[in-house]
């Protein structure tokens, strides 16, 4: 599992998730590195994100839905 948290970042933010609705599944090209990406994967299986915001924060938790396993988690957090 891929875990991040980030303090007051500059710039902006792009979060793809994955899909829950059955999507077709392409195969991986793995040669291709995303330079823009910080994190990728495909595990073939529909996926889901929780949203949690508080007062100083908000963090964006994505789940498989055959498991339930937490693939990945990413806060960002504001300075108090």
């Amino acid at each position: 599992m891929l875990y991040n948290t980030v303090l007051d970042p500059d710039g902006v933010l792009y979060i793809a998730l994955g899909s829950s609705s059955g999507s077709k599944y392409y195969a991986w090209d793995s040669s291709n590195e995303a330079f823009f990406s910080a994190a990728r994967h495909q595990f073939n299986v529909p996926e889901f994100s929780v949203v949690d915001v508080t007062g100083d924060s908000f963090t964006i938790t994505t789940y498989r839905a055959d498991t339930m396993a937490a693939l990945d988690t990413y806060t960002v957090r504001k300075k108090k």
